[in-house]
């Protein structure tokens, strides 16, 4: 019988032996196995076991394993002496726990996804059939890598559970390393009306937590109550040492544990059904009290320091809530929310202070929501103060409703990119819902922002007693990773003075809305500034295409004011429009400038004055095109039916193309294809050409066609000249800045010729003088046949006309032919300013050209 024991024996530890080959332990080796009685011994067990994560290499001493015969085997004790672990991990590995996963977005394993058949302990905790009634190591020596090289780890277990009873287990944990020790003790115990859990944890020798919970009844009777005590957490970040080794790099969502937390709860919870989640124990009958107080700040990753004290008792029974006693302080300071390393360190908050009490009147009754007010300050470069009213309740699942919330925000100065912001003052009005899926608010009314000065330098635009009305807006964050951002937000800025190097200063307004959603913000709103000037702005900002903009200002009708003049700084002073209707609208896009730009400027109807010039009938159809620095405007056809510079002009027509720059508008490229104007019978017409203005001079040649000498006599304020006659010629003409140059120019009258009669009294006077008696008699009544004049213009106004003139008059020695050569000169801008004085002018046109001619003496 005893060689069958023994060859039994021999049997199993050979099986137990491959078995474990199988499962990753290697080298392992059994000596001085010894049999006595019911009990095994061996006195060294040494291995290592494999696996993915890294190696644990272990050594046993003095193993005793006992067995009995009660309805088959089972272990009745495991006792060793002496157990040495070695761990050393694979290095980049890290232990994988899916509660503790540092990418929550990861496929979790389908049985993670389920829900636990219960809440309730029994229905999950099972010791296993093959657990012994004693184990214990009473020498435990761990040796593993922790932060500063390899730790040394020392101990003790001792676990011993209740065969009479199934799920009744109790045990004690020692760990001591260095100065610090580690010493837990449980009891759990499944009697027969409870399941019942005792818990003890000290660190370094002071006591530091104690747990007390059972569960009674089952299904719709099951009762869970119990009581967790935190005397004085004492300091314990040694703890991470050897924790930190076992897990992924940002596993753990602390970087040190509360020193010095205070904290006492007792809880009774009657669910009134069977609890398949967390929130079904808050769905029936419920009794929660406790305090919580941390005096010496706590430092969590990613919020602040924390500190601060709660005192809460409070009632639930199906929804309903009555609270008995709810205050809490809480302090956070050295803020470290990822979300303010984008503010400038100027701005970012140091402090915030919260205070948590029952609302009022509260605690007199049953509510369906646990009614709070919280009141919190924000110290720091930017000061504010929050009120609200908060209702907490669990129905349809944990919430919280804010109720007439107040945020109020203040700023000496501000500065974040190229905002700049003096004398900020913020006052949001809200009401909104926070859940675990979903942050929703709405702002009310007087709700908005207002600074005395708003600088934003990358436009260069400057803002005075700006305010920023913010009423009705309403965001949806979601705080479960689902869905995207929305936002929906009338908007309306004012500001009593808007200034920039293209405007006039003067008040402006900006009303619209404002959207957000599916990664894009929308714009659609109205601009209008004091002077008059409105113009719709629609935009659209995608975070992957860029911005899409388009501007249409309202029809300008140019009757009584012209809004343009009292709006652009640049407007021309010369230039007075008194009639006209003009349209226009633009498209443009890019990223984070202007890239393109596209639109029409159409002018019908115009009438006004330029410098000395009355003007009307100007029709001016635009387009303008902008690609990156690079502008183009085109006129296809700029007509004008009346110019009165001294003589009527018109009507005229100019088609070309301006081509420039951005830093250079003035030093582009006009390409004139046709410009022409209609003048004294005749016109003038440009040949086609191309001007740039980079240079300092250019020039054009203009054509004479079809003068009648006729109208220039008509014109010409001297006294008895007539005559008929066409005129035709060619003028080189130079552009200058100083003015405008004609050199070596010559106009000629058509064949026939025509008349010229000069029929004055001081003509007749110089008759007494017998050298100038044929000439005056010749001028009488002169027949031309030839008729053609040099023409040089200087640029400070003075023409030059070397006339000859050739022909005869009748009465003169029969008709004898006479030649004459005349030479001219006139100051063009005094005849044309005493041709307008002489006329029928504007009180405008009369004061420029008085002063015009002051300014020439």
């Amino acid at each position: 019988m005893l060689a069958l024991i023994t060859l039994a024996g021999i049997f199993a530890v050979q099986s137990a032996q491959r078995a474990l080959r199988d499962a990753g332990v290697e080298h392992l080796d059994w000596r001085g196995v010894s049999w006595s009685g019911s009990t095994l011994s061996v006195a060294e067990i040494t291995g290592r076991y494999a696996a993915e994560q890294g190696d644990l290499g272990f050594a046993a001493w003095g193993v005793q394993v006992k067995l009995v015969w009660q309805a088959g085997p089972r272990l009745q004790l495991i006792d060793v002496r002496d157990l040495d672990l070695d761990w050393r991990p694979t290095p980049g590995m890290t232990f994988e726990d899916p509660m503790l996963d540092s990418n929550p977005g990861s496929t979790a394993p389908a049985s993670l996804d389920q829900p636990p058949a219960s809440l309730d302990p029994r229905d999950w905790l099972h010791m296993p059939h093959w657990f012994p009634d004693k184990a214990a190591v009473r020498d435990l020596d761990l040796s593993m890598p922790c932060q500063q090289a390899v730790c040394e780890l020392s101990g003790s277990l001792d676990v011993r559970r209740d065969p009479a009873v199934a799920n009744s287990v109790s045990g004690q944990l020692s760990l001591l390393s260095g100065a610090e020790s580690l010493a837990l003790s449980f009891d759990l115990r499944d009697e027969a009306d409870a399941f019942v859990l005792n818990s003890e944890l000290a660190l370094s020798g002071q006591h530091a937590l104690a747990l007390h919970a059972d569960w009674r009844g089952v299904g719709d009777a099951a009762r869970w109550q119990g009581s967790l005590s935190v005397p004085d957490w004492p300091d314990a970040n040694w703890l991470f040492e050897f924790v930190d080794p076992w897990l992924a790099p940002g596993s753990l969502p602390l970087v040190q544990l509360p020193t010095g937390l205070q904290f006492d709860a007792n809880w009774a919870l009657q669910p009134g059904r069977t609890p398949h989640y967390w929130k079904d124990l808050l769905a029936g009958a419920v009794r929660v009290e406790g305090q919580f107080n941390l005096p010496q700040p706590w430092v969590i990753e990613d919020i602040g320091a924390v500190s601060g004290a709660a005192d809460f008792d409070f009632e639930g029974d199906q929804g309903n809530w009555l609270l008995h006693q709810g205050t809490a302080t809480v302090q956070l300071d050295r803020l470290s929310w990822p979300g303010l390393a984008n503010l400038p360190a100027d701005v970012r908050p140091v402090s915030v202070r919260a205070v948590v009490e029952p609302e009022p009147g509260s605690t007199q009754g049953w509510r369906a929501a646990l009614p709070l007010t919280v009141k919190a300050t924000l110290d720091g470069p930017v000061t504010g103060t929050l009120d609200t009213r908060l209702s907490l309740s669990n129905s349809p699942a944990l919430q919280a409703q804010l109720h007439e919330g107040r945020l109020q925000l203040a700023a000496d100065n501000i500065e974040y990119a190229d905002a700049r912001f003096h004398d900020l003052q913020a006052d949001m009005f809200f009401q909104g819902l926070v859940n675990q899926q979903l942050l929703s608010l709405t702002l009310g009314k007087s709700s908005g922002l207002d600074s005395a000065v708003m600088q934003l330098s990358g436009p260069g635009v400057s803002l005075t007693d700006a305010r920023l009305e913010l009423a009705g807006l309403k965001l949806d964050m979601p705080l479960d990773g689902q869905g995207a951002i929305q936002l929906d937000a009338p908007i309306r800025l004012a500001a009593s003075r808007l200034e920039h190097a293209v405007l006039r200063p003067q008040s402006w307004n900006l009303v619209g809305k404002l959207g957000y959603g599916d990664e894009q913000l929308d714009w659609e709103g109205v601009a209008a500034a004091a002077s008059g000037l409105q113009f719709g702005l629609n935009m659209t900002w995608s975070a992957n295409a860029g911005w899409r903009a388009r501007l249409a200002p309202d029809a300008i009708f140019l009757r009584a004011a012209n809004p343009l003049a009292l709006t652009l700084a640049d407007w021309p002073a010369l230039l007075d429009l008194s009639a006209g209707r003009l349209i226009a609208n633009f498209d443009a896009s890019g990223n984070a400038s202007i890239e393109r730009l596209s639109g029409r400027i159409n002018l019908s109807g115009g009438s006004g004055i330029y410098d000395r010039m009355e003007f009307d009938g100007l029709e001016l159809p635009l387009s303008v095109e902008l690609r990156g620095e690079q502008a183009t405007f085109t006129a296809s056809s700029i007509t004008l039916q009346s110019l009165n510079p001294g003589l009527p002009v018109g009507p005229a027509r100019i088609a070309g193309r301006y081509q420039t720059t951005l830093e250079q508008m003035l030093a582009g490229e006009l390409r004139i294809e046709h410009a022409s104007t209609e003048v004294l019978g005749g016109r003038l017409l440009v040949q086609p050409a191309t001007v740039d203005f980079s240079q300092a001079r250019q020039n054009l040649m203009v054509q004479m066609q079809g003068v009648e000498l006729t109208e220039l006599f008509e014109a010409y304020p001297a006294e008895g000249l007539s005559g008929n006659g066409i005129i035709d010629g060619q003028l080189p003409v130079t552009l200058t800045d100083n003015g405008v140059i004609i050199e070596n120019g010559s106009v000629k009258a058509r064949e026939p010729g025509g008349v010229m009669q000069y029929r004055s009294d001081k003509l007749a006077a110089l008759g007494d003088n017998p050298g100038m008696r044929e000439l005056v008699l010749a001028l009488n009544d002169f027949r031309y046949s030839v008729l053609a004049s040099d023409i040089d213009y200087a640029e400070n106004g003075t023409l030059v006309l070397d006339l000859r003139l050739e022909g005869h008059n009748p009465e003169l020695q029969q008709g004898r032919p006479v030649h004459l050569n005349v030479r001219l000169e006139e100051d063009i801008p005094a005849l044309l300013a005493s041709l307008q004085l002489s006329g029928q002018v504007s009180d405008i046109i009369q004061k420029r050209v008085q002063e015009r001619l002051l300014q020439r003496r």
